[in-house]
């Protein structure tokens, strides 16, 4: 205890010995008795920074600030592991319309692409006449709803992309394709669309083009363009989808997928 006690006494005259020495140096300095010269800029920062600090606006947006829509099945933006786990081809929609906003969305996100060359070669048709949706649906089995998209590519614009000066070989001939690169190109175009109708709340299924001639003819497809699908889009209704029961097969094993370093 007397040890503690000598402590005491020995910190309280340290302090005031530092409480005369900033009381020196303020009035030195023109200052009142007790001034500290950091007080000014303590209260600057706590009266000024907080309201300065620029954040990510995720840090800040309230839930209930994204865009609604009349279901519970799409809040705000999922992060992006959720959209990909929860993707699947949906066949049965209500007739709910597509909001504005979350068109425009996928209209934009899906030209992001990747394009071998930047060639850019994919081309989509929108459909949001009920006219022209109930004659797709007849003619190429396209699953009705409010929303389609038909995207559609051209091998031409390869070619003339990869004739061009930067992207001749040496000998000024154009590359060999090995892979159509088009055909990769117009899928990862498909699975951005899928993807972003998830993130907003909506559902979407691709009906193959069996037969691209019938799509041709009723949309006045150029020749040089071929449409793979038509991608369906809208709200899901879950009470009237059936489950492709090719699902039932499950996910094959990742050591039958994947391989490291060699096959």
């Amino acid at each position: 205890m007397t040890v503690l006690g000598r402590r005491n006494v020995k910190s309280r005259a340290v302090a005031k010995d530092g409480m005369n020495d900033n009381n020196a140096v303020a009035e030195s300095h023109g200052f009142p008795i007790g001034f500290c010269p950091l007080w000014p800029l303590v209260w600057f920062t706590l009266r000024y920074l907080p309201t300065s600090i620029i954040l990510p606006a995720k840090v800040f947006t309230p839930h209930n600030t994204f865009s609604t829509c009349p279901f519970q099945s799409c809040p705000a933006p999922m992060d992006f592991a959720k959209a990909v786990l929860k993707r699947r081809m949906i066949r049965k929609f209500k007739p709910t319309p597509v909001p504005e906003e979350s068109q425009n969305k996928i209209l934009d996100l899906m030209q992001h692409y990747p394009s071998a060359g930047f060639s850019q070669g994919v081309a989509f048709i929108v459909v949001t006449d009920p006219i022209v949706q109930k004659r797709l649906k007849n003619s190429s089995r396209a699953y009705e709803a409010p929303l389609m998209i038909i995207p559609c590519v051209s091998e031409k614009l390869y070619h003339d992309r990869y004739r061009e000066s930067d992207k001749l070989r040496p000998d000024g001939t154009e590359i060999d394709w090995p892979t159509p690169y088009w055909h990769f190109d117009v899928g990862c175009a498909c699975m951005i669309i899928f993807l972003t109708a998830v993130n907003e709340g909506l559902a979407s299924a691709l009906a193959g083009a069996f037969r691209p001639d019938l799509l041709r003819k009723e949309l006045g497809i150029p020749p040089d363009f071929h449409p793979v699908g038509i991608v369906s889009i809208g709200y899901p209704d879950l009470e009237r989808d059936t489950p492709s029961p090719s699902l039932k097969r499950g996910h094959r094993p990742k050591r039958e997928v994947i391989h490291y370093n060699n096959w």
